[in-house]
């Protein structure tokens, strides 16, 4: 099945000298602030080598799922796929090498925001929810879905704009 096949492949990483803590799915409004206090305090461990933030981990099942397409194409061009959110230190606690491009910081972070917004407030979120903070949303995208976009080589796909809808 799919998940032997995840569980028992070579994920790229050492997850026997890894620890998962997993957060609560439930959070209230001090929920990140908790995270990051947490993440923190584990960081100043002198066992700890790496600490990073993510809603899931590599060769686990990942729920949270999206149709992206080329800002070119119209919607024949969605591909489904599953996305997670991550932190700047996610790739190099894991060792995942980063084909092209550059890691994100936190200042590229890509926020989704409720369309129940006060519409008098500075407009800083988009018709469609996302926030804009003054530069592009920035995303990293797997080979496996700069393929399915398109794409010849990951450092075709740099710079490129692509559209998300809710699938």
């Amino acid at each position: 099945t799919q998940m032997n096949f995840m569980q028992k492949q070579d994920l790229g990483y050492d997850k026997e000298h890894m620890l998962v803590v997993r957060a609560s799915p439930i959070g209230d409004s001090t929920y990140g602030t908790r995270v990051n206090q947490f993440m923190n305090s584990v960081r100043q461990l002198p066992q700890v080598k790496l600490v990073a933030g993510s809603t899931e981990v590599p060769g686990h099942v990942i729920a949270e799922r999206n149709n992206v397409r080329r800002v070119t194409q119209d919607e024949s061009g969605n591909v489904g796929t599953f996305f997670i959110n991550t932190d700047e230190n996610f790739f190099s606690t894991y060792g995942i090498k980063i084909l092209a491009g550059r890691n994100l910081t936190e200042q590229d972070k890509f926020m989704y925001v409720p369309r129940d917004v006060d519409p008098n407030q500075p407009k800083i979120i988009t018709d469609d929810g996302y926030l804009v903070s003054g530069a592009p949303n920035r995303i990293m995208i797997n080979e496996a879905l700069a393929q399915s976009l398109g794409f010849k080589k990951p450092e075709d796909a740099i710079h490129e704009k692509v559209v998300f809808e809710q699938g």
